[in-house]
C-alpha cells in the first residue's frame, strides 16, 4: 500500500522537473546572445592644404560626431596644394578627401581616375585688391599700374582670363612676380596684388590698409573651387562609405555655416598658433562662396553641368588641357541625392 501511495508522487515531481527543464531550454534559446560593439571604419580625409576656415566644415564634421555617427573613425591630414592632392587620391594613396576645380579637371584629362563628389566653393575666390588711394575700381584701372602675382598658381591663370574676357591689352600692365604675403603692396611695390579672398585681402586689412577688393566672378571668371572628391575606383566600389563621407561634411559645413562664431573657435582650439581675428575675418569673407543659386534649389554641395563646363572651358581656353574632358568623367550626384 505504502509503495502504491508513492508512485503518484514520482510521477507529479517528474513533470514538474521535465516542466522546469524545458521552460529553462527554451528561454536559454530565446535571450540575446551579448553582441561585441561594432568598430568604425577608419579612414583618412585628406585636406588640399593647410588646416583654415576653408576646411572647418570637415574639421566640425568630426568635431560633432557626424562621421561617428555614421560608423566612420576619421584621421583628418592636411596638404601640399591642389595638384598634389589631386594625384594622391588619384592614385590611391587617400580615397577622399578636398581637392579643387581646376585639379580635378587636369588630372581627369590626363586619363587619372579622380571624380568630384560635392563642390563646396561654389564660386572662385581669386580677386584684385589694392589700396583705395591708387584708384582701381574695375580691372580696367589696371592700364599703366603695377600688379603682383605669383605666375605659378591658379590664380594667375584666372587674371589672364580676365584679361581675355574684357578685352584688357595685357602689355599695357605692368607684371611683377611676388610671393604669397602683403609686402609689396604694404611698401608701395605694387598697386595691385591678385589673392583668395579669405587670405591675402585679410593680411592687408589687418596691417591696417584701407583696400578694395574686386572679385573675378563678378566679371564673369566662374571656376568650381574647393571640392570633395574620390579615387573613382574606389568610390564605385565602396559607395555606401562614400556617400557617408559626402553626407557627413556636408552637414558639417551646413552646422558651420549656422554657427559661424562656433566654427571660428574650433579652428582656435584645434590650432591655437592660428590668429582668432583673422579666422574670423576670412570666414565672415568665406560662407558667400558656399551658396550659389543651385545650392537654393539643390543643397550645399552642388554641382551642375553649367558650372564644371565653364570650369572646363577656362582651363581649356588657358591651354592648361589639350582637351576636354567628358563631363560624367569629371563629377557625379550620385551621392548628393
Amino acid at each position: 500500500m505504502e509503495k502504491k501511495r508513492l508512485i503518484p508522487w514520482l510521477v507529479l515531481l517528474s513533470v514538474i522537473l521535465v516542466a522546469g527543464a524545458g521552460a529553462w531550454y527554451l528561454l536559454s534559446v530565446h535571450q540575446e546572445k551579448p553582441t561585441s560593439p561594432v568598430r568604425p571604419l577608419e579612414l583618412t580625409y585628406a585636406l588640399d592644404w593647410r588646416a583654415g576656415m576653408d576646411y572647418v566644415g570637415v574639421y566640425m564634421a568630426k568635431e560633432k560626431g557626424f562621421y561617428a555617427n555614421r560608423g566612420l573613425a576619421v584621421n583628418i591630414v592636411q596638404g601640399h596644394g591642389g595638384p598634389d592632392a589631386a594625384r594622391l587620391l588619384a592614385s590611391g594613396t587617400y580615397k577622399i578627401g578636398n581637392c579643387t576645380g581646376d585639379s580635378v579637371v587636369i588630372a581627369v584629362s590626363q586619363g587619372l581616375g579622380l571624380i568630384s563628389l560635392a563642390v563646396t566653393h561654389q564660386r572662385s575666390p581669386v580677386v584684385l585688391f589694392a589700396k583705395k588711394s591708387v584708384g582701381i575700381e574695375s580691372p580696367r584701372d589696371l592700364i599703366g599700374k603695377t600688379i603682383g602675382m605669383n605666375y605659378e598658381s591658379i590664380k594667375f591663370q584666372q587674371y589672364l582670363a580676365l584679361l581675355r574676357k574684357l578685352g584688357i591689352d595685357r602689355s599695357k600692365i605692368k607684371e611683377v612676380g611676388v610671393g604669397f604675403d602683403v609686402t609689396p603692396l604694404i611698401t608701395g611695390q605694387v598697386d595691385a596684388l591678385l589673392g583668395y579672398v579669405g587670405d591675402e585681402p585679410v593680411q592687408a586689412i589687418k596691417a591696417g590698409l584701407d583696400i578694395r577688393v574686386i572679385p573675378f566672378s563678378d566679371y564673369g571668371v566662374e571656376m568650381y573651387n574647393e571640392l570633395i572628391a574620390g579615387n573613382r575606383q574606389w568610390v564605385e566600389s565602396n559607395p555606401d562609405t562614400t556617400g557617408k563621407v559626402v553626407h557627413a561634411t556636408l552637414q558639417g559645413w551646413r552646422y558651420s555655416l549656422d554657427h559661424p562664431d562656433e566654427a571660428v573657435k574650433l579652428m582656435s582650439r584645434l590650432f591655437p598658433e592660428q590668429d582668432v581675428e583673422f579666422n574670423r575675418m576670412s570666414f565672415d569673407r568665406i560662407r558667400p562662396l558656399l551658396t550659389s543659386e543651385a545650392t537654393r534649389t539643390q543643397g550645399l554641395g552642388a554641382q551642375t553641368r553649367k558650372g564644371w563646363q565653364q570650369t572646363i572651358d577656362l582651363l581649356y581656353n588657358q591651354h592648361m588641357i589639350k582637351k576636354k574632358p567628358a563631363l560624367s568623367d569629371v563629377f557625379t550626384n550620385q551621392f548628393l541625392r
